[in-house]
């Protein structure tokens, strides 16, 4: 990004959780609005590489199919009782 004759670069990488954005997505992000009614966008200030894919995981444990599961508590749950309950699952 040139700003009165210096080159300014930096880089920043965007990890969401919880939903599939996509380039095309990120791109779109609305960072400032003029008043001239003028969007600049991320796209305009940033180079955007989409590095998600949907590759096929084929988990197995000792031969067996398997999933991984990640399990959240609220600082009101009891982690003890969580541990068991997806332990005697």
């Amino acid at each position: 990004m040139p700003i009165s004759g210096w080159f300014l670069s930096y880089k920043r990488i965007i990890r969401t959780v919880g939903r599939k954005y996509t380039g095309a997505d990120l791109a779109d992000i609305v960072i400032l609005a003029g008043s001239s009614s003028e969007l600049i966008t991320l796209d305009r200030l940033a180079t955007i590489h989409d590095g998600f894919t949907e590759d096929p995981i084929n988990a197995v444990i000792e031969g067996v199919p398997a999933v991984f599961v990640m399990v959240f508590k609220t600082t009101e749950e009891d982690a003890l009782h969580i541990s068991n309950t997806v332990s005697d699952y």
